[in-house]
């Protein structure tokens, strides 16, 4: 199953031992609040999570509301600073002052404005591959006079180091060499979107107790891997009361609720799990909680979820005293995405 997944980076395997060890420093996992008030996984970020400076931005238009609130949320700035320090610790051993280089995919991204704020607000250089260029075993930024580059903050959409044949991507050429020289750190280094695989997911809590010999404190959302022959037999015919959603994809993409779906959508997305069972996922529904939103000059209820941000290194894991929450634009709609329309709001923990 990882091997098939779309995300699997064999290249990163063969790093030598001098090597920094793979992470996600920055993670975005949803989570769903069920009617009888539980807190779930409904899927793990790990590949490249948004959404941190939206919920920076959500906080300094609301700084007026809190303050005739009298209350006191905690604050959302020292996660800028824990931020910095995690990136710095993705450096290779021995090096104080780590230059950091954020690796965009430009304008074109759906994320650029994140990308930017954050080489705003951390005083970092943004850089497309373009911008790159390696040097034997080391990465440098052309357009800081082939500065050396010490950490890599990887956003762009594509992480494959190596095509389907071995033969390596732009990526890779750049990447390959200085990684495995122990030259360069990448924070959510390729390879990391396995865990963003949703045929992964229903496993994570096995995992969790395999290796960590721990019971996880959220349980994720129940789910099945429709590639293992068993748990197709046992969900295909219960489709029509699952949410259906491809693998590989994201941002709400392909996701299909069956309770919700139209007789017609239903048929198009069992039609394509029996075509191939292993590029799909099924996941019992949960009743997203609602809150309220302001709608036309009025407040409405709207389904919500809550992406928390999780920043860690070898050293420390740090949670920002907050996180984005996310609601639906239209009435009754579980699609919380912004890729799918959706809005954001701020998050005050007491």
């Amino acid at each position: 199953m990882i091997d098939e997944a779309e995300w699997f980076e064999p290249a990163m395997a063969g790093m030598s031992g001098e090597a920094p060890v793979p992470r996600a420093q920055v993670a975005g996992p949803d989570l769903v609040r069920a009617p009888n008030a539980e807190w779930l996984v409904l899927e793990d970020n790990l590949r490249a999570p948004s959404g941190l400076t939206f919920a920076l931005a959500a906080r300094e238009a609301m700084v007026p509301m809190i303050a005739s609130s009298g209350l006191a949320p905690r604050r959302l700035a020292p996660a800028l600073a824990a931020l910095e320090r995690i990136l710095a610790s993705a450096a290779p051993e021995g090096i104080e002052h780590p230059r950091i280089v954020l690796l965009s995919d430009g304008p074109a991204s759906s994320a650029f404005y994140e990308h930017c704020e954050f080489c705003r607000v951390l005083g970092i250089p943004l850089a497309t591959p373009e911008e790159l260029r390696r040097d034997g075993e080391r990465l440098l930024l052309e357009s800081d006079g082939d500065a050396p580059v010490d950490v890599l903050y990887r956003r762009v959409d594509d992480e494959r180091l190596t095509r389907s044949d071995g033969e390596p991507t732009q990526l890779g050429e750049l990447l390959i060499e200085p990684l495995s020289a122990g030259t360069l750190g990448v924070a959510n280094s390729p390879g990391t979107g396995i865990g963003d695989d949703k045929a992964v997911h229903p496993y994570v809590e096995r995992m969790i107790e395999l290796y960590l010999g721990e019971s996880p404190l959220l349980r994720s959302v129940p789910g099945y891997d429709l590639g293992e022959p068993d748990q197709l037999a046992e969900a295909l015919p219960r489709l029509p009361e699952l949410v259906i959603k491809p693998r590989s994809e994201f941002g709400g993409s392909g996701v299909t609720i069956g309770p919700l779906a139209s007789a017609e959508e239903l048929e198009r997305a069992i039609g394509l799990v029996r075509e191939a069972p292993n590029r799909w996922v099924a996941q019992e529904p949960v009743a997203l909680s609602v809150h309220p939103t302001v709608v036309d000059g009025k407040l409405e209820g709207r389904h919500v979820d809550l992406r928390p941000f999780v920043l860690s290194s070898a050293e420390e894991t740090f949670v920002v005293s907050g996180g984005l929450t996310r609601f639906a634009r239209d009435e009754g709609d579980m699609v919380v995405n912004s890729g799918q329309g959706g809005g954001a709001k701020d998050t005050w923990i007491l």
